[in-house]
């Protein structure tokens, strides 16, 4: 990496604080992924109607 390509300091990219997903996802091993990365899942269920 040459000096001109440095990216200035500053503040840290956030991480997502909620995850919005299709009824697709909507299975416990998804949810459980979130919740590891501490983010809230909002995941439609199969039985919801549409």
């Amino acid at each position: 990496m040459s000096p001109g390509d440095r990216v200035p300091p500053g503040k840290a990219p956030s991480q997502a604080r909620r995850l919005y997903a299709d009824r697709g996802y909507d299975h416990d091993t998804h949810r459980r992924l979130v919740r590891t990365m501490a983010v809230t899942p909002h995941i439609a269920h199969h039985d919801t109607p549409r």
